[in-house]
This record gives C-alpha cells, sequence and structure tokens, in this order.
C-alpha cells in the first residue's frame, strides 16, 4: 500500500505522529463514506502507478495537515481546481509521474515538517529505483 510506515525517519516524533494520526483520519473517513471517490491501487498495478498513488496520498496528507481548501492546494500546486480534485482521487492514469512530483514538489517551503517528509520520500523513491 502507501507509505504508511514511518521507521528511521528524519521526522520528529511528534510530527511522525502527527503524520499517523492524519493517515488514521483519513482511513477512519473512507469507511464512514466521508471520502468519496478515492480509489484503491489496484494490485496489479506497476511500480510507477505505486509511485504516483503514493504521491498522491502525499498530497491529501500535506491538504489535511495544513487544513487547505481544494482550491488552495491548486493555486500552491499551480494546476487548476479540477486537475487538484483528479489529484486528491487518486486518478493516477491523468497524470505523468513527472508532473505529479512537481505538484508533490511545489508544497515545499509551506511547513518545516511536511518538507522532511518531502525529502524522506524522496529518499524512499531513490531506493525504490535504485531497486528496480
Amino acid at each position: 500500500m502507501a507509505i504508511k510506515k514511518i521507521t528511521k525517519s528524519k521526522l520528529s516524533r511528534k510530527d511522525a505522529k502527527l503524520y499517523q494520526e492524519v493517515l488514521a483520519d483519513l482511513d477512519i473517513k473512507e469507511l464512514r463514506g466521508e471520502i468519496v471517490g478515492v480509489r484503491a491501487l489496484e494490485k496489479n498495478a506497476g511500480p510507477i502507478d505505486r509511485i504516483k498513488w503514493d504521491i498522491c496520498l502525499e498530497i491529501i496528507v500535506f491538504k489535511n495537515l495544513m487544513g487547505f481548501s481544494s482550491k488552495k492546494m491548486a493555486e500552491l500546486m499551480k494546476v487548476d481546481k479540477a486537475r487538484t480534485s483528479e489529484i486528491l482521487h487518486y486518478k493516477v492514469e491523468k497524470f505523468s509521474l513527472d508532473r505529479l512530483l512537481e505538484c508533490f514538489l511545489s508544497l515545499n517551503g509551506h511547513n518545516k515538517a511536511f518538507d522532511r517528509r518531502i525529502d524522506e520520500v524522496l529518499d524512499v523513491f531513490h531506493k525504490r529505483a535504485i531497486a528496480v
């Protein structure tokens, strides 16, 4: 599934705990049906689609951590609101990996804890790329 485990993290314990709480809250909202349109990652998804799905999850976590609206997220990522909605609903087939990474990296500089998370995610992606 997504990059949920935070082990040997660059995040402080407090930030890692907050990150895990946001993920748990998203899981609860999904089970209650409060989040509509979330698509699960297909079991036979390739490595590129898995990374794109993970990036979407990270963007959603950032949105929830910061309490930003979709409109604000669109401004930060420099995409229109419709494209933002596609990201927030895991429509990974509509994006290249490069474009999703640009959106994800555009969130850098708005929250120190999340900036460290961006570095951590990039390290994970780098290790995955080396393993392939």
